[in-house]
């Protein structure tokens, strides 16, 4: 082998090589994959305590446990308030919450169905309570306008099934 080989020819032969012998590796590693597991399954104990972790490990398995039974429940209750509110989940406006959010993201979440429920309690503030007025007005207007008024018998009936539900009575009813 007195002959030199160019850089190319050095290249194609090293990766030749590689070839042909990491193919051989690939299979070997492969039959070996259980034996490999065996005595890492065997060692895992001591390798935690050998690099220091095995303690904190096991309190962060009983700290994640209690983490993803909170957040269960945060999201249900979250889920419940969300559908009272008929607040959509998938919409630009509302924050991303799912099971095992972040408590960031819970804390955007209730803060929103604060907003929300708040935005639904008019006549608290004073705007509120002009709010509540100026809607009375436009569905008295709108009364009229349908001739509710004008059926009394029809109007009496209706609002005897909605004074059974403590909501709103339609026209002159309130």
């Amino acid at each position: 082998m007195a002959e030199k080989i160019t850089a190319a020819q050095r290249k194609y032969f090293d990766n030749r090589i590689e070839e042909a012998l990491n193919d051989r590796i690939k299979t070997l590693k492969q039959q070996d994959a259980s034996n490999v597991m065996k005595v890492s399954d065997e060692a895992y104990a001591k390798y935690l305590k050998l690099i220091g972790i095995d303690k904190k490990l096991a309190r962060f398995k009983k700290v994640d446990a209690e983490r993803k039974a909170l957040s269960e429940r945060i999201y249900s209750v979250y889920s419940e308030c969300r559908r009272s509110l008929d607040v959509v989940q998938h919409h630009s406006d509302t924050p991303s919450v799912y099971e095992g959010s972040t408590h960031e993201s819970y804390d955007r979440g209730f803060r929103h169905l604060c907003k929300k429920a708040a935005l639904r309690s008019e006549g608290i503030t004073p705007i509120g309570k002009e709010i509540a007025t100026l809607k009375e007005q436009m569905n008295n207007a709108k009364d009229i306008l349908y001739g509710i008024n004008d059926l009394p018998d029809l109007l009496k009936c209706v609002n005897g099934i909605l004074s059974k539900a403590n909501v709103p009575m339609l026209g002159d009813g309130k």
